[in-house]
Parts: structure tokens; sequence; C-alpha cells
């Protein structure tokens, strides 16, 4: 929250010093003097933000102070990265002649020079600081508990693997139940089938007791895989989208050309073809919705399967089993834990590197205590423990923590575990962790991506030295169980995961303020975008029947926008005046043949791009002008590829998938390449192909 944030700003004054000498530029004393006067206000609020993060949560006042500093905050961390661009500009005034000068207030050609570009440093940082005074005044109403400041990389203890405790730990009743209702067949008095060929089986439970690990188990199970012809798993989540979860059963059934399928009835269709006459068992993984309307189209077309086929579903609401007709007797009520197979689950976690000593086994039964039953609770404290010293003290902190006292004072009691572990955390790993905010529930995190995502907000630079920072704070993350259902490569490293949707609502809660994450198509969501203020935004679009909300385009602080879904139109000269963007993922959503203006070179603090899948893209001229591009995705895109590309000279990472533009032997230019990823290189990740253009 607040203490990572002001963190990251500390750091980004740090670099703005370092930009200067290694342009050779200063700043005349004065401005200087305001600079370091920003940095000592800062430097004194951090030390008190670890006690104002953990009393916001019940304090409404401290919450509004802690919204003051982060605005603030936001603020100069744009204004440095206003004037480091101008810097670097003005190193190299031939790039500046071909990059819009009003992009920026300061980038106009007077301010780029250093009298121009020192006035404008001066009166930003006046106002600064003046905002700044105010927050440091007030946080003297408080009495705050003062705290030194955190270290960034602080030595911690390594796992040597990534453990995954028994996924169903006490389930056994529950699976063997569940199996004997897969393999057999549900028949009517008069020995008929009933009128559906399908039997539909709920797990319904709370969030985290298991629902879905337990799902998995059985739907992996021998006799399971020889009793069905088919077997299909579709993560539904918070929105039903007909359409989505129609063309993911059409993929898992190998039907061609699904891409082209955009109408539901066509989907509908050939799901009923593929399962003509067979045996199926198709998982509906995390069902919310209560609309039987949304329902009926797909249980209809699931009609054909042979008998014996059944339909699992997973969900914490006994409501959705009604809404599905469900016999009360075909229900499977997930219930909490026994306190011995919490404790089972947490002592394997954590005593994986240390030996049983027996005044921590009386303190692990305790702290197990306070699972509830769940086992996902059970996972992330016996993780936190681990990461303590081996000694009494160290875990009676966890045990004795004022945060259980929260209890009911927080959105979800099951999140107090969650926010020991994230208190635990230092503050590069906080605001890594914050920002998978951004992602949709149950969406596959691609490890190189989510690093590449945090280099674009400023979290690690642009170097060798701080991917591999990047890599440590993903596991460190992983090993804390942020993350779950790794996939990994043949050495084992993990390249994808997923957030347990717990998880995933806890990282909301945190950043509620910050983050806009949400389907569009649901009541009043224009009206919260529009009254909230927020720093990253995340819009999942249900039909292509929506357009991008008129009151995101008032959010000029907006450091991250990511659409998911189809776009109707988008109002470029709108959305070009988001000039803070460091983030801009568009995959997916432009229509076909779309154009990108010239003038995206206004969004000059862009790190990353991504417009793949978005067949036939014209791209500009321009976009050679986007010098702080880090990382540019032109996956599936047929458009031409324009010579300027070789003008970015930050980018480390490019994909071109099966992109089939002729390459511009200008790509030779891009010495700092890292990655460059395309079909016309046998799927090879290339790396530093910048020689071999040249050759």
């Amino acid at each position: 929250m607040a203490e990572a944030l002001v963190s990251l700003v500390l750091k980004q004054l740090a670099s703005f010093t370092y930009q200067q000498i290694e342009h050779e530029w200063s700043l005349v004393s004065s401005v200087e003097e305001k600079v370091d006067s920003l940095c000592g206000n800062l430097e004194d609020i951090q030390m008190v933000l670890v006690d104002a993060d953990r009393r916001q949560i019940c304090e409404a006042t401290v919450k509004r102070w802690l919204n003051k500093l982060k605005a603030v905050s936001y603020e100069i961390d744009t204004a440095v990265d206003e004037w480091n661009a101008a810097i670097t500009l003005r190193s190299d005034l031939k790039l500046f002649d071909k990059v819009c000068v009003f992009t920026l207030p300061c980038l106009h050609r007077n301010h780029v020079h250093r009298p121009g570009l020192r006035r404008r440093v001066v009166s930003k940082t006046d106002k600064l600081n003046e905002k700044l005074n105010k927050i440091f005044n007030e946080k003297e109403r408080y009495t705050f508990k003062t705290t030194p400041h955190p270290i960034e990389c602080e030595c911690r203890q390594k796992s040597t693997s990534f453990v995954d405790v028994s996924k169903v730990c006490g389930r056994d009743v529950e699976k063997k139940i569940l199996i004997d209702k897969l393999l057999v067949s549900r028949y009517d008095e008069s020995n008929q089938i009933t009128r559906r060929e399908h039997d539909i089986i709920p797990l319904v439970g709370m969030g985290g007791i298991g629902k879905t690990a337990l799902a998995q188990l059985v739907y992996n199970d021998e006799k399971v895989n020889k009793h069905f012809n088919l077997k299909i798993w579709v993560c539904v989540s918070d929105t039903f989208d007909e359409i989505t979860i129609a063309s993911q059963i059409c993929v898992a059934l190998k039907v061609k050309d699904v891409h082209k399928l955009v109408e539901l009835d066509s989907l509908l269709n050939q799901i009923k073809e593929k399962i003509e006459g067979k045996k199926f068992l198709l998982v509906l993984d995390d069902v919310w919705t209560e609309d039987d309307r949304k329902w009926e189209p797909l249980e209809e077309s699931l009609k054909n399967g042979d008998k014996g086929s059944k339909v699992l579903v997973t969900t914490r609401k006994e409501q959705v089993a009604i809404m599905m007709k469900v016999k009360k007797d075909n229900i499977i009520s997930i219930k909490q834990l026994e306190e011995d197979v919490c404790l089972n689950i947490f002592n394997q976690l954590a005593f994986l590197n240390v030996e049983s000593q027996k005044q921590l086994i009386g303190i692990g039964q305790k702290i197990a205590q306070k699972c509830k039953g769940l086992p996902l609770v059970a996972k992330s404290l016996g993780s936190l423990v681990r990461f303590k010293k081996p000694t009494a003290k160290h875990w009676n902190e966890v045990l004795d923590s004022k945060l259980w006292e929260l209890g009911d004072q927080v959105e979800n009691e099951v999140f107090v575990p969650f926010l020991l572990s994230y208190y635990d955390l230092p503050p590069l790993e906080k605001r890594c962790l914050l920002y998978c905010s951004i992602f949709p529930k149950d969406y596959e995190i691609d490890r190189v991506e989510l690093i590449q995502l945090w280099m674009s907000q400023g979290y690690l630079s642009s170097s060798e030295e701080d991917e591999r920072k990047g890599i440590d704070c993903f596991e460190n993350l992983a090993t804390r169980t942020f993350f779950q259902d790794f996939k990994t490569d043949e050495e084992e490293n993990i390249i994808r995961c997923k957030m347990h949707d717990i998880v995933h609502d806890f990282v909301l809660f945190l950043t509620k303020n910050d983050c806009f994450n949400s389907v569009m198509s649901r009541k009043n969501d224009e009206m919260n975008l529009l009254r909230a203020k927020v720093f990253h935004c995340t819009l999942l679009l249900e039909s292509e029947e929506h357009v991008v909300p008129s009151s995101l385009y008032s959010k000029r602080n907006l450091r991250t926008l990511s659409i998911v879904g189809k776009l109707r139109s988008i109002k470029w000269a709108l959305l070009l005046k988001l000039r803070c963007l460091r983030t801009l993922n568009l995959s997916g959503c432009l229509s076909e043949r779309s154009r990108i203006p010239k003038d995206i070179d206004k969004l000059i603090l862009l790190r990353y791009l991504n417009l793949s899948n978005n067949r036939w893209l014209q791209l500009p001229k321009t976009l050679g002008n986007l010098f702080n591009l880090q990382t540019l995705k032109l996956e599936e895109n047929n458009g031409w590829l324009p010579k300027e590309i070789g003008k970015l000279v930050n980018l480390r990472h490019l994909y071109l998938g099966y992109c089939h533009c002729k390459f511009p032997k200008e790509l030779g230019k891009l010495t700092g390449l890292q990655t460059l990823e395309s079909q016309h290189f046998n799927n090879l990740v290339v790396n530093k192909m910048g020689k071999v253009f040249q050759s």
C-alpha cells in the first residue's frame, strides 16, 4: 500500500539524480535543495508507514491520510518520469525533433533546454513540497509509532522447492462420495434415465476450503479417466459469460477455427455435435451466477451426451445449485477441516527447512487453531513462519499479533492471515504483489510477462540485474502461497501460475482505492468508475457491443489500462490524453483493420504496449517515437512493421509470433534487445538478435 509506493518514489527521485550525472546535466543548488526536501519529507513519513498501514484497516481517518499521501506520491513519480524524459531528449535533440513537442508539459522545446527545465522543476517541486508538508504536519495528530527505514532486499531463507502440500488432506470421505457419484448413472423409478442425459453435481463450500483442489484430484483420478470419453475443465469465476464458456468448451473439444465462431448459437451447435453419443465430464469451476437465463442455453447443448455424462460444479453459493435444478442428495457440501488436519498441513510447511523443536510445536498448534478449518489459511500461516527465525520469540510474534483482533473489522475474516504475510514482505515484494490486482480472477499469470509489467511501472529498472531481482521476487511470493497452480519448465522453474480466488480478493481489498478491476456489464460499474480515483484499470467486456466507458477518459493519472474483450469502438483522441500511462494492453480487443493513430507518441511515458491478436493492425511510423518503450507485443498481427521501430532505443523485449509482415533491417539497431520471439525463428526465443540483423 502506501509504504510500498513511497519506497518506489524515493527510488525514482534517486534515479533523477543519476540521470543528471549520466547526461552531464546538473541542477542549480536551489533546485537540488527542493528535491532534497522532497526526499527528506518522504523519508520521515516513511518511518511511520508500517504503523499507518496496519491502522488504516480499522481507522477511517488514517486511511484518508494515506490516500492523500498516495495521491501526492503518484504525482511525484510522474513528475520525475517527465523530468527524466526531458533530460534524455535534451541529450539527443535529433530524437526530440521527431517527438511531439507538446506531449508533456515539460517537453516543450523551450523547456527541454536547461533554463526552461530548471524553471519547470523549481515550480513543480515547490507545489509538491507544499502538498507534502501539509501531509507531513497532519501525521502528528495520529501519534504513529516509528519504524526504521525498511531494507529493500533483505536476506531470506530460501526454499529447496515449491512445496505442494497434499491438496486434499482430510477429504477422503468427500472424495469417495464424489467419485461414486461420477461413476454411477442415475435412473428414475422406471429404470429410465432422467430427462437430461447428464447429472449435475455441485461442490458447495466457502472460499479457501479446497473445492477446486478436490475437483482437480478427482478429475485426474485413474478410474474417472477410464470412465469418460471426454473431459473438459472451464474456469468460470465472477462473470458467467456464455460465449466465453462455450468457446472454452469448444477449444477443449478441438473444434476447428474456434476464433471464427463469434455467435453463441454457432458455438453451442458445435458442442452438441462434438459430444453426441459420448460420455463426458464437464467441470465448471467457481460458478457465481444465479441467473438461469445464462445457464439454460448451455445446458440444452449438453443433452446430446451419452447416458452417465456428468457436470461437476464448484461454487460458494447453494443458490447456484438451486438455479441448476439439482436434487438435494446430489449436492456435496464441503465442510471445514478438522483441527489436526490443519495442523498437519501447517507443520509440513512450517518445518520444511528446520527441525521440529518442542517449544515450536506447541506454538504451531496454537497458530494452527486460527486456521478455522481452511487449508489455504493453514498453508499461508505455515509459509509465513517458515520465513521467520525458528525461535519461540519470532513465532509468538505471529501468534500474538494484534491483527488477529481485527476479526470482522476487515471485509473478510480469512484476510487476516494474509495480512500477516503481507506485512512481513519487504517493500519491493509488497508493491509487486499489489500490482497483481490488475489481473482478472483465474488469470494464468506468465512469469516473464509479470516481470515486464513490474518493470513498466518502475518497480524494477531495465537492467539484467533487476530482471533477476524480479525473478527472485516472484519466487518469494510463490513460496509464501500468494501464487498456486504452478506450471514449470524442464528445469523445474515456474513459468506460469494463478492466484487463488481468495488471494485475488485479498489483493483487490488492499488496492480498492488504486485499482479498478471489473466486468463492465454490471449495474453501477460505470458510476463506480466515475467516482473512483484509480491509477490502474482492467475492464472486462462481456460482449462486442461495449465501448470504453466515457468516465475512463477522465482518469488523467491512470498508469495502467488493460482491456479484456472485444471493443465496438475506442475514442483514441480521448485515450491519448491519458499521458501518465506506463502500461497499455489492447490485446485482441480492436476491430479488424484498425489503425493506430499517428499521435500515439503522445503516450511518451509508455513502457509496455501489447497490441497482439488484432489482425491487420496498421501501425504508424510514430510508434518509433515511444523511446521509453521496453516491451512491445505484436503477435498474430499481419500489419506493416514500420522501419522506425529501429528508433526504440530502450526496447528489450519484442514479440512478433505469427506476424507475417516483413522485418525491416532497422531492427538491427535495437542493440539492447534481449528477447525477439517469432515463429519465423522456429519458435525460439532469440537473445540479442540485433547483430544477426546487422549481418
